[in-house]
């Protein structure tokens, strides 16, 4: 509340020529009035309890699968996940005086999506996994629709959990959709995105020389380590990256 009142304190000094420009700037910096670094702290809130929100529902469509029907669960998701999307679209898009709730509301919906796919695959399979691909892909369109970071990377975590328990042939295809989406990230700048894909291949490598058995498997996820910090300083260099190394 007082930062809030020092901020409109500020901009009236400034528009009556107490103080200039640089003055105010200096004022803010010090003060850490900036509203985007608010705005942040109460972003990271919102979606942090997205995130309570949309796991409790994920173990609640998992753990109660035997009191519910085959088609409650598409239902309860359509109906959530509908209300979510629309009201956050509605304050972040239109209203526009809520963003963070708005996006919050969206990453919750995507949660919500999420919750019933592996409530319907845990229902067909008794197992969760299928249904982490479908959750994915099933999300980024969303993403590339409103260039949310945040929804692009909870597509690709989905990917990397899928990873864990498919089969040779399907967990080929997740490591060159992680390597497509790295690259794709690299040239968009999404720092998040970038990283999140970096991990799942380096989990990658790791099972790969477990798997096939190499000799001195671990001096080969050393080597991966080498070539990823290399290829650091080299990226470091070009101008297109020093906005991601200035996050780091």
């Amino acid at each position: 509340m007082r930062k809030e009142w020092l901020r409109e304190e500020i901009k009236k000094w400034k528009e009556e020529n107490i103080i200039n420009e640089e003055q105010a700037r200096l004022l803010i910096e010090r003060y850490s009035l900036d509203e985007e670094s608010v705005g942040g702290t109460i972003r990271s809130l919102v979606i942090l309890g997205s995130i309570l929100l949309g796991t409790g529902l994920i173990a609640f469509f998992i753990k109660d699968i035997v009191n519910l029907s085959l088609f409650a669960i598409p239902i309860i998701t359509i109906i959530l996940f509908s209300i979510a999307y629309s009201v956050g679209f509605y304050l972040k898009y239109i209203k526009k005086t809520y963003e963070n709730t708005g996006t919050g509301l969206i990453f919750l919906g995507s949660l919500i999506f999420g919750a019933g796919v592996l409530g319907l695959t845990f229902h067909g399979y008794r197992t969760v996994f299928p249904g982490f691909i479908i959750w994915g892909a099933g999300i980024f369109p969303l993403f590339l629709l409103l260039k949310m970071e945040i929804i692009g990377s909870l597509s690709i975590v989905t990917i990397i959990l899928w990873r864990i328990k498919s089969l040779l042939f399907s967990g080929a295809v997740s490591s060159v959709l992680l390597l497509l989406l790295a690259f794709y990230s690299y040239k968009k700048k999404y720092f998040w995105m970038f990283t999140i894909s970096v991990i799942g291949l380096s989990i990658w490598v790791m099972k790969l020389c477990l798997g096939l058995k190499i000799y001195h498997g671990e001096a080969i996820y050393v080597l991966w380590g080498v070539l990823l910090w290399s290829a650091g300083l080299l990226l470091r260099k070009r101008k297109r990256w020093s906005i991601l190394f200035l996050k780091l």
